[in-house]
Formats: C-alpha cells, sequence, structure tokens
C-alpha cells in the first residue's frame, strides 16, 4: 500500500450542491463513504439534503439516515458531512451508538 503524500491527504473534498425547494444545498462525503457517493442520484441527494436539513431543525448533531433496503449512512449533521456509509445488507443486524436522530426514506 502507498501512502498518499501528506497534501493531498489533508486537501478537503469540495461539498457537492443540490438544489432542494428551491435553495441550495451542499453535503459532503468523508474518505469512508466516498464509494457510495458515486452511487447517488440526484433524486437520492436531494432526500439526502432534506433529511439533513430536517435533522439540524431539530438540532441534532449525529443522525443515520437509513434508504430503505439500499443503504445507511451516518451523518454528522452540523457539517453537512457522510461520515460513514454501508449498504443495507451490512446495516442489519448493527448497533449504532451516539446518535440522536434516525430518518429512515
Amino acid at each position: 500500500m502507498v501512502a498518499e503524500p501528506v497534501e493531498e491527504a489533508t486537501k478537503k473534498k469540495s461539498p457537492i450542491f443540490v438544489s432542494v425547494k428551491g435553495n441550495r444545498g451542499a453535503v459532503r462525503f468523508s474518505k469512508n463513504a466516498e464509494a457510495y457517493e458515486s452511487l447517488m442520484t440526484i433524486g437520492t441527494l436531494r432526500r439526502l439534503v432534506e433529511a439533513i436539513d430536517q435533522m439540524r431543525a431539530r438540532k441534532a448533531k449525529t443522525g443515520m439516515i437509513y434508504f430503505e433496503g439500499k443503504f445507511a449512512m451516518i451523518v454528522g449533521v452540523e457539517k453537512r458531512t457522510v461520515i460513514t456509509a454501508m449498504d443495507g445488507a451490512n446495516a442489519k443486524e448493527r448497533i449504532f451508538g451516539n446518535i440522536d436522530c434516525v430518518t429512515i426514506l
């Protein structure tokens, strides 16, 4: 395994902007969740941004968004970042801690 150059490893990835109900919403994907970014359609991204907006309105800090049967995402609500993601099969029978909000889509 080859280590990444320091400047590459520390660069922050640009957020993805999606138009939701006439407003622009942004979401970032961490290194752990990058693989799921490519699986997201515009519609799924919109639903993700809407769910994060709803969690922010409830003052949540960390939430789980479960896209029924497809995948689950742990989200840092305040920074609008998908921290980690897993497919539906890997999400079964798992225990998630330190989450103060769950949304099922």
